[in-house]
């Protein structure tokens, strides 16, 4: 129910869901993880960061809590931790993608261009559909005023234009 409420942009109620859910089972990840990320919304972002370390304890080698866990440190510009927390979600599952283009974002806000955007490549490599990797990558080149490589980042924006035509 709490999905479906988050899809219906119901936080609270998702919430609400979630905690009841915390009270029958304490060692629900999925509740706390589920619960952090609609807290995420509400920009309940300590609480938030309180629920993805609940799910890590909980299962200690829950790749995305962690990933979760950066979005929330970056957003509280605690960028080292955030950095810690994507680096820590990839050592876990090497082929997740979302973590490579978190971490793409974080090294892109410590200005580490280069090593950003080898993260959002890897990101594309594991899933080329990626649509925000594609957007992230073309970003990081145009704002970067590089020696650009127009076809690049046309390729990156027509690749977002594709995924976005095909998902509506």
């Amino acid at each position: 129910i709490g999905i479906v409420l988050v899809h219906l942009n119901r936080f609270e109620e998702a919430i609400k869901n979630w905690t009841k859910a915390i009270e029958i089972n304490s060692n629900s990840l999925d509740a706390y993880n589920n619960r952090g990320n609609a807290l995420i919304k509400l920009k309940k972002n300590e609480s938030a960061l309180k629920d993805f370390d609940q799910a890590i304890k909980i299962k200690p080698n829950f790749a995305q809590a962690y990933n979760n866990r950066g979005v929330v440190l970056k957003d509280l510009n605690r960028l080292d931790s955030a950095l810690e927390s994507s680096n820590k979600a990839i050592e876990i599952n090497s082929n997740y993608a979302d973590a490579y283009n978190l971490k793409g974002v974080i090294l892109r806000e410590l200005n580490q261009i280069e090593e950003s955007l080898n993260n959002y490549d890897k990101a594309i490599e594991i899933n080329p559909n990626f649509a925000d990797a594609h957007v992230n990558r073309g970003n990081l080149l145009l704002n970067e005023n590089k020696q650009l490589n127009l076809a690049l980042i046309s390729s990156s924006f027509s690749m977002c234009s594709v995924l976005h035509s095909s998902m509506g």
